[in-house]
């Protein structure tokens, strides 16, 4: 209802449609994006949803494949890596179908924390959050980019207003999901933005460079 209340403010028209575990009326779509996901079990390390979400995978992933579907997965579920090469695994598809959305909302949040530092926008640095999609991930922090210009050569320039804390930043970016769900016990917005951005490079076919699951 919430969705149906939403749809005249959408940028285009949308239709929106319940189907209920009659999963194979899915196989039709272009994209579909799994988030099926238990977000109290990972409280404490998105690893702690892994035998729930597995489980909830292999219950439509299947069904699906079974009905004909030949389109693109966007995974959203935790451990993101783990599901996204399970729904590779059941639907059959080619690896290049199946997606996680890995990385990119943590390379946002990245590309956030140095906005807030610097004030400058997020849309002008360049800055990769790489690994899973989890506590071992890594800020490469040798590669940011602000316009064009390294961060290290900025720092140089202007140590006052780019000289940063890597540590800290790196920090704050990879546990910036668990900020959040302290204070509301949910995410939503950031990730459910994260997924529509792969599914809309996905059908436009932009050839955009993405961080993101890939077997």
């Amino acid at each position: 209802l919430d969705l149906y209340d939403s749809a005249l403010f959408a940028p285009r028209q949308v239709r929106i449609y319940n189907c209920h575990d009659e999963y194979e009326k899915l196989a039709s779509c272009e994209v579909i994006i799994n988030a099926a996901g238990h977000v109290h079990m990972s409280a404490e390390s998105r690893d702690g949803e892994l035998f729930a979400t597995v489980a909830s995978t292999r219950s439509f992933v299947g069904r699906i494949a079974a009905a004909g579907f030949e389109g693109y997965w966007v995974d959203v579920s935790n451990p993101n890596d783990v599901v996204t090469r399970e729904i590779q695994r059941l639907s059959g598809l080619p690896t290049s179908h199946v997606l996680g959305t890995g990385t990119l909302l943590d390379s946002a949040r990245l590309r956030a924390v140095l906005s807030r530092a610097t004030g400058l926008s997020s849309q002008s640095i360049y800055a990769y959050m790489l690994g899973e999609h989890g506590f071992t991930e890594m800020a490469a922090w040798s590669q940011i980019t602000i316009a064009g210009k390294p961060l290290a050569e900025l720092a140089e320039q202007n140590p006052e207003r780019f000289k940063l804390d890597p540590e800290q930043m790196e920090k704050d970016a990879k546990m910036g999901g668990y900020y959040v769900y302290q204070g509301k016990q949910c995410t939503e917005y950031a990730i459910g933005a994260s997924a529509a951005r792969l599914a809309e490079a996905i059908v436009h076919d932009e050839r955009v460079v993405l961080a993101a699951s890939v077997y």
